[in-house]
């Protein structure tokens, strides 16, 4: 008795639609592993760039205390340096604080201009605290002005890291 086409190929036509359904299921994990990933990655990504914006403009809080220090130097008060000084050192230990948690999300390179950033602030609270007339203001000037330097290079390697342009 002759065999027809399909009985001769049927195992193997099942053999094809098993195999295909296989690869078809593999290509669906890879492709929902792939996009769980990425978007995973995208999500830090945001999240790093929202942190660093709100890093970025926390500068205005440094202003905001150096001109009510200014302004208590100026006035020969020594309450109110006192309690400007209390204000700075807040905010500059806040902002070291800061530069710790978010460096440490980035590479060697960023770390370092943290680094620098932080021994800037030191720097300026030490400063700060030896400040009494306005005729020893010209070194903290000096050292306000590298602060706000450092912070500004810190935040554009961070947003450079991110692949982001500073704003």
């Amino acid at each position: 008795m002759e065999t027809t086409f399909f009985e001769k190929h049927a195992q193997n036509a099942l053999i094809g639609a098993i195999i295909t359904s296989i690869l078809a299921l593999l290509t669906g994990i890879v492709s929902i592993w792939l996009t769980v990933h990425f978007n995973d990655l995208a999500q830090v990504r945001q999240l790093r760039l929202e942190q660093i914006t709100k890093f970025d403009q926390s500068g205005q809080q440094i202003v905001e205390a150096a001109s009510a220090f200014i302004v208590a130097i100026n006035d020969k008060d020594s309450k109110a340096l006192g309690s400007a000084r209390l204000k700075l050192n807040a905010v500059l230990a806040g902002q070291a604080h800061d530069t710790e948690n978010i460096a440490r999300f980035f590479d060697q390179q960023a770390k370092k201009k943290a680094k620098d950033y932080q021994s800037a602030l030191e720097e300026l609270s030490q400063i700060a605290q030896r400040t009494n007339d306005v005729t020893e203001m010209r070194l903290w000037a000096e050292t306000f002005g590298r602060v706000l330097d450092s912070k500004s290079n810190l935040s554009r390697e961070l947003y450079t890291q991110l692949g982001a342009a500073s704003s």
